[in-house]
């Protein structure tokens, strides 16, 4: 494996593997994957590439600079954290680096610093690369120094680095042996991974259409433009010699007609009003195409959720059902038996608050539909998380007071059992379950909201202090 691809590999797995739950206790939190032996039991795989550097914006909607942590220069760290905000200089570190967790971030700023609470305007950008780059080096030499930091009643802190800036940090042999006897090794890892291979293939067709789509979109105004030129030429075909190249149209616009000799012009306009009818036709069929290529890549990321939070063989296979049914990859050319009923599937978690009001935790897409059209009453309380793939939750009040705690449990529920688990700040949408739709021609679990209604509110992706009902 090359460095950088090394480099992509550590930052990918450090997000997925920092977002699990234990069995017992509270997550395990990591900065880094030390890289021996890197066959982990995981509920999710085949980790995708990330840019290491971000530059240092948030919501990760700036341009991300592709340079590895190795080669990255002062310069660009510099620029990554130049108009950053953030006064907390460990905080503005993981969010101008991809792979960068918040205990590498206060590791990075004690080495350059001394302080752990150091401000981001004291990191000097020569020092932070050659810390940066000391951090990282294991990448490529292999040489690990993984150590923990216990804390009574929590989840240990575990690094692959040495956490100098802890002092009752201590070194461990093996950062795979401490996390696998915290993880368990995952029963169903070919059976996940092999629909996970079939979703993934079927996302990467889903963006070929995508962007073929896009391109095939004609401008706006291009078809009146052509039909405006086909009859400025058939107006001027008089005017225009043999081999003439350009027509010039004499009026204030000035435009300027393509020729295409030997075509005559009146065969050159009747084709461009046939291009012309081609592009009305685009501009109605298109757009809704692209709506459905844009819905069905919704809802392959949902099941690819669906299937890494699935708890067993008989929620693996709805998920291969539901990928079946939808049509957006082709069937496997082994036999297989067929999926199970989603009947076979565990109902929805349920969750007790305060209040008493049962909260319901959708399982997977055909289960998120299920529990907000079928189960839920009109005044019960929905959430789902903002713009990502995740769980429908839904309070059971029938309209009555719901407290802001219970509130904020069931958004943390909301944001645990989405893709943006493991985040500290997660929107969540919140709405009386009347105005939630279901999507016009979209796929099971696929909704929207009447407009003007419903709230935002933020959460962290971590489960709520409320007991689970068997």
């Amino acid at each position: 494996m090359s460095a950088w691809g090394a480099a992509r590999t550590v930052a990918q797995l450090e997000r997925r593997i920092s977002a699990l739950e234990p069995p017992s206790g509270g997550p395990v939190s990591l900065d880094d994957i030390d890289l021996r032996g890197r066959d982990w039991a995981l509920p999710l795989y085949e980790p995708r590439r990330y840019s290491v550097l971000h530059g240092g914006r948030a919501g990760g909607k700036t341009t991300a600079v592709a340079e590895s942590p190795l080669t990255c220069t002062a310069e660009q760290a510099a620029e990554a954290l130049r108009g950053d905000e953030t006064p907390e200089a460990a905080q503005a570190l993981t969010r101008a680096f991809a792979g960068v967790g918040p205990v590498q971030a206060r590791e990075i700023a004690w080495r350059v610093t001394g302080r752990v609470e150091a401000r981001t305007a004291e990191l000097d950008a020569e020092a932070l690369i050659r810390t940066l780059r000391a951090l990282w080096q294991p990448v490529t030499t292999g040489r690990w120094a993984p150590s923990q930091v216990q804390r009574p009643g929590q989840a240990p802190i575990l690094a692959p680095f040495a956490l100098r800036h802890a002092p009752q940090a201590q070194p461990l042999s093996s950062l795979h042996a401490t996390v696998a006897e915290r993880i368990p090794s995952d029963p169903y890892r070919d059976a996940r991974l092999a629909l996970q291979r079939r979703i993934r293939k079927a996302l990467a067709q889903g963006q070929r259409r995508l962007r073929a789509t896009r391109q095939d979109m004609p401008a706006d105004g291009a078809a009146e433009r052509l039909r405006l030129q086909g009859h400025w030429l058939l107006a001027l075909q008089h005017s225009v010699t043999p081999g003439q190249r350009t027509l010039t149209v004499p009026d204030e616009s000035g435009m300027e007609i393509r020729l295409q000799p030997p075509l005559a012009p009146v065969q050159q306009a009747e084709q461009m009003f046939k291009r012309a009818r081609k592009m009305d036709r685009a501009a109605r069929i298109l757009p809704e195409r692209l709506q459905q290529v844009r819905r069905d890549l919704a809802y392959l990321a949902q099941l690819e959720l669906d299937l890494a939070t699935a708890a067993n063989r008989t929620e693996i296979e709805a998920v291969r059902g539901a990928l079946e049914t939808s049509g957006l990859a082709k069937s496997p050319a082994v036999a297989r038996r067929p999926a199970p009923s989603p009947r076979a599937v565990a109902g929805p978690r349920r969750f007790a608050c305060p209040e008493g009001f049962p909260i319901l935790v959708g399982r997977n897409a055909r289960q998120n539909a299920q529990l907000t059209f079928k189960q839920a009453t009109p005044r019960d309380l929905w959430l789902h998380v903002k713009e990502a793939p995740g769980s429908h939750v839904v309070i059971r009040a029938g309209g009555q007071p719901v407290s802001p705690d219970t509130l904020r449990a069931a958004a943390q529920l909301a944001a645990f059992y989405s893709q943006r688990r493991g985040e500290s700040d997660v929107p969540v949408i919140v709405a009386e379950k009347r105005h939630v739709l279901s999507l016009a021609r979209g796929r099971p679990g696929q909704v929207r909201l009447r407009q003007g209604q419903g709230a935002v509110i933020s959460a962290p992706a971590r489960l709520p202090a409320l007991e689970e009902i068997p």
